[in-house]
């Protein structure tokens, strides 16, 4: 049973199994999407892993009206000093993957390990242009009736009660377009239930106003297992060369016949890579 976590401004709804070790927390993409990594933390059992729903969205609060990056990261180190650790391993999906890039940038010490999965490459000006070409991507995934709908559905999304659910329509054709098309499976409706509006919107445009080099100076000296990946079809093209290129000493992989959702598009490679990763790099 979910539990909450109080910290500065959020009511988090926390899922932790439990048990000895560094637990590893799972952080789920959007922004503005709740927690749907839950099956994927169980594909390592007898470790101590760590969900939860990101400020905003699904089962979690915010109180102070705050949905900047700052205050995600935040969250995240409040939810480490709750856990009663030094430190967390942090595995990461797209967005995810971003707030894992930037809490360990604030938090460096904090970290024992990273597992990016197809993670949000950078902030600033690449994240203004990385979302323009999402976009685009996505116009090649879906008809034409159905990627106008997805634009006017983001336009009502920032309408109050109208705009809850327009985005779950949108982001139901949204998690369709990230997959393989001749194996795609649709959005749980828990999880589009979830979604939360001002999350979406306000974390978004807090990432676009950091610093385009936000992240070049502390992240590239860490000397933790660092793994990333992304699939050769993903939805961030030409700018997952940000990522090669900032991080030298991670290890970076393309996975072919695999787009923005591995667990979906290859599983048995990525239950595969997730269990050595975590028996390689695991635990005291």
């Amino acid at each position: 049973m979910p539990v909450v976590v109080s910290t500065t401004g959020a009511r988090l709804s926390v899922r932790d199994s439990g048990g000895d070790g560094t637990p590893i927390v799972f952080l789920s993409g959007g922004p503005g999407m709740p927690d749907y990594l839950g099956e994927i933390a169980e594909l390592v059992p007898g470790r101590r892993v760590v969900t939860y729903d990101q400020r905003g969205t699904g089962g979690s609060t915010v109180t102070d009206g705050d949905y900047s990056t700052g205050a995600h990261v935040a969250d995240l180190e409040q939810l480490r000093e709750h856990l009663g650790v030094e430190q967390l391993h942090l595995f990461g999906h797209s967005w995810g993957g971003m707030l894992a890039q930037l809490y360990a940038t604030a938090h460096l010490g904090s970290v024992a390990s990273l597992f990016l999965c197809s993670p949000t490459p950078g902030v600033g000006d690449d994240w203004v242009a990385m979302e323009r070409d999402v976009m685009a991507y996505s116009k090649k995934r879906c008809s034409s009736g159905a990627f106008a709908m997805m634009g006017l559905r983001s336009l009502l999304g920032r309408i109050l009660r109208v705009g809850q659910r327009s985005l779950q329509k949108m982001y139901a054709q949204v998690w369709l377009n990230y997959q393989n098309p001749d194996s795609a499976l649709p959005a749980d409706r828990s999880l589009l239930a979830g979604i939360g509006q001002q999350t979406t919107f306000a974390t978004r445009a807090s990432a676009a106003s950091l610093p385009t080099d936000f992240l070049d100076a502390v992240l590239p000296q860490a000397t933790f297992p660092f793994f990333v990946m992304f699939g050769e079809n993903d939805i961030y093209g030409e700018h997952t060369q940000l990522v090669v290129e900032r991080y030298p000493d991670a290890t970076v992989e393309f996975w072919p016949e695999c787009g923005h959702l591995p667990w979906l598009d290859v599983p048995a490679r990525f239950e595969n890579q997730l269990r050595s990763f975590y028996e390689v790099n695991g635990y005291s």
